[in-house]
């Protein structure tokens, strides 16, 4: 049975946290690969940067890792559900393993359709910042429906952020 790793994220930009979660996961979790899939216009995000530039800088950020690949599926708009029929019918019987940071780990109570996300799938959540496994764990053990597996692993750069360097490259440029 394969193992896809399926990252999701604004990655606005893509950064060395991301890469060190991603090959983390795909050690910890014995992964074939493991795919970005960048949000072309997340939900709860303003300002965000092209899509286009998005992928391009995803792109050059993951070549020297051949177990990381790109997916580009800039038709998807937030939709769980669209997005797991899209992952089933491109990785057919494959168990997807979704990653995720603690901070998003922390918003899974209020997803609509979470069940769509846990049903027949995994989640590796990195802990990032000042976030608990211990609270991560109560958070996933309240889920009316559970993933198949979690793992709760420590983000080997767990203070690193996209909002941090955006407001770097912000203030270096004033």
């Amino acid at each position: 049975m394969r193992r896809i790793g399926i990252f999701r994220g604004t990655f606005d930009p893509i950064h060395d946290g991301h890469i060190a979660f991603a090959l983390k996961a795909i050690e910890e979790a014995n992964l074939e690969c493991l795919y970005f899939l960048p949000e072309p216009n997340p939900l709860h995000k303003q300002g965000v940067s092209d899509f286009e530039q998005r992928l391009t800088l995803i792109a050059q950020k993951i070549r020297p890792h051949k177990k990381l690949l790109l997916l580009n599926q800039d038709n998807l708009h937030g939709n769980i559900g669209q997005i797991i029929q899209l992952l089933k019918e491109k990785f057919g019987s494959s168990t997807l393993v979704f990653l995720m940071g603690s901070d998003v780990a922390k918003t899974l109570p209020q997803w609509s359709d979470l069940d769509l996300l846990c049903k027949d799938n995994e989640i590796i959540v990195a802990l990032r910042g000042l976030d608990k496994k211990n609270d991560i764990t109560k958070i996933i053990d309240s889920l009316k429906l559970k993933p198949i597996y979690t793992l709760i692993v420590p983000s080997p750069l767990p203070d690193m952020s996209s909002s941090i360097i955006r407001k770097e490259i912000s203030q270096s440029s004033l």
